[in-house]
């Protein structure tokens, strides 16, 4: 049975439906890179999270990039970019269901590639400040829904 994400892409065009299946590998692009350096412990964070987007929300989203998504994710002013407001326009067409699953799987995916390195010695705050000022810039882009109190404490929301 296909998940609420499957059937709100196979409603969308061929063209909505790459940007749709992209926006994943975009948003673990710009939170990786966020603080200018990926290092071991983020690309392993990266590999793994796409195995957890291909059983979450389908084969078809896994490490899917477009040439539009992977330039949008490496300009600095990437939230004002047409890819964002591509994205953000299907993200808020997205049935109720879809969009709850969309919401909390990206903010899951994306705090986990941005903690996986960081802290001192594996001590402190494991999001540098680059890393929860991508994530709110991506829950801003996004207007993805935030539920948690200690998520949004931690981003400074």
């Amino acid at each position: 049975m296909a998940n609420p994400l499957e059937t709100f892409a196979a409603s969308l065009n061929e063209e909505e439906r790459a940007l749709f299946h992209s926006s994943v590998a975009f948003v673990l692009r710009v939170v990786a890179f966020a603080d200018s350096v990926v290092d071991k412990k983020e690309a392993s964070a990266v590999e793994r999270a796409n195995e957890i987007v291909r059983e979450r929300f389908g084969a078809a989203f896994a490490g899917a990039e477009i040439a539009e998504s992977t330039a949008a994710a490496n300009d600095p002013d990437w939230p004002q970019s047409p890819y964002v407001r591509k994205i953000g326009a299907l993200v808020r067409r997205m049935p109720a269901e879809a969009r709850a699953v969309f919401d909390a799987g990206i903010l899951e995916l994306a705090l986990t590639v941005a903690g996986a390195s960081g802290g001192v010695l594996g001590f402190g705050d494991k999001l540098s400040k680059d890393e929860k000022y991508a994530l709110r810039r991506v829950i801003s882009a996004f207007d993805l829904h935030v539920e948690d109190e200690k998520v949004k404490a931690s981003l400074g929301f």
